[in-house]
């Protein structure tokens, strides 16, 4: 059993609103970190960050493992202590999680946590509506077409373990229930070892079963018996659910969280792993989804996240 709780280390102070001017974001920010405009809401999020403050973009290169950070290439190995030369302070950068992915998200808050800087903001915009929803009638099954390809589950330096039959493997579920299947075709996951966390409650009403309905047909076909349900903008529970696991780990055990939900929750992901700072227990397993452009439309709730780490 582990005694060094990540959950108490974390404090989030969350703001929403349906109108970006009626959430506080601290007068003390002063850059903002984007990725690539890939559908409306990132679109109008990038807009509003580039209109306010200074903006760095950072894209990651899965099969180089290269980071480009504002325009410049970087080694994911040397990330961190490259992220020191722009002198960062407390409280001066907000990530824009609507634009940034998972793998960027991961790196870039490891590198501030690691060069000292513990309060950060994020932001998220939920989308109105998802685009390239298809009905299968067999089982029920609702299916979604948001990526065009998968690179598939290489790890990130930094974050990498070997995964075994015993380890434990928590996934946060989205739309695509082939993410899922991939990580189980290629990797060494006993279903007696996964659980699968749903974004409870959703962005909207009904939109749970969005998720669940994708993945029935696989839960049932895998016998997978642990379930969990975290907000599904609530970076917090999630912690907490994978604190609960972390803590529950025994003699070689590990844990994998694979982020494969709403960012918000994959934003609970990340600050998990990285506060753990158990980098012999705890990793990513993540896929790497190559995003079809236009995969939501239209803009819903605005989300600021103020982040203190301890």
């Amino acid at each position: 059993m582990m005694n060094n709780q990540v959950y108490s280390k974390i404090d989030i102070e969350t703001m929403y609103s349906s109108n970006v001017a009626e959430i506080s974001i601290p007068s003390t920010i002063k850059y903002a970190i984007v990725g690539n405009d890939v559908d409306d809401r990132c679109c109008s999020s990038n807009s509003y960050l580039s209109s306010n403050y200074e903006l760095y973009s950072i894209n990651y290169d899965a099969e180089r493992f290269m980071i480009n950070f504002n325009g410049k290439d970087i080694d994911a190995d040397d990330f961190t202590k490259r992220i020191k030369e722009f002198k960062f302070g407390e409280y001066e950068v907000l990530i824009d999680c609507t634009s940034v992915n998972v793998p960027e998200l991961l790196l870039f808050i490891g590198a501030l946590y690691e060069n000292g800087v513990s309060g950060f903001s994020a932001l998220y915009v939920e989308p109105k509506n998802y685009s390239h929803l298809q009905k299968i009638e067999i089982g029920n099954e609702r299916k979604f077409e948001l990526s065009d390809s998968y690179l598939g589950y290489k790890g990130i330096p930094g974050y990498l373990l070997s995964l075994d039959t015993g380890d434990y493997v928590a996934f946060c579920c989205g739309y695509e229930h082939e993410r899922i299947m991939n990580a189980f075709d290629y990797e060494s996951i006993s279903s007696k070892y996964a659980t699968m966390i749903f974004g409870m409650p959703p962005f909207n009403a009904g939109w749970d079963m969005n998720a669940y309905e994708s993945h029935i047909n696989f839960i049932d076909n895998q016998s997978i018996r642990n379930i969990s349900y975290c907000g599904s903008t609530n970076p917090l529970a999630v912690i907490k659910k994978l604190d609960e696991m972390y803590q529950s780990l025994q003699g070689e055990e590990k844990l994998f969280v694979a982020p494969l939900g709403t960012k918000p929750m994959s934003l609970g992901a990340c600050l998990f792993i990285v506060v753990s700072r158990d980098r012999e227990r705890v990793a990513l397993l993540y896929d790497h989804p190559i995003k079809k452009p236009g995969r939501s439309k239209d803009i819903g709730t605005w989300h600021l996240y103020n982040i203190s780490l301890l």
